[in-house]
């Protein structure tokens, strides 16, 4: 679930030191952060001891922002799937 959110170097840095992941770590551009983050099966408060205090707010700030501006785009034909109900790809 880190990897959502930073390299996946800084991730194994944070696992295997418990080196905390700061604001500057963090990949900022919420355009660039997966939208799996804001999904509602994933229990982000369990990654929250990876982050010092200011990268946490940096993480909560992403999140609400991707809620806020969601699109869902079909990994195969890039439609965006928030505006229907649901989509179908005859791959």
């Amino acid at each position: 679930m880190l990897k959502l959110l930073v390299d996946e170097e800084i991730a194994l840095l944070a696992i295997e030191t418990k080196h905390l992941i700061s604001e500057k770590d963090i990949e900022c551009i919420p355009e660039k952060v997966s939208n799996a983050i804001i999904d509602d099966t994933i229990a982000i408060g369990e990654i929250k001891q990876y982050f010092t205090a200011d990268g946490w707010t940096v993480v909560q700030q992403i999140i609400k922002m991707k809620k806020q501006n969601s699109t869902w785009l079909c990994p195969v034909c890039s439609e965006d799937a928030s505006k229907n109900r649901s989509v179908v790809i005859d791959a």
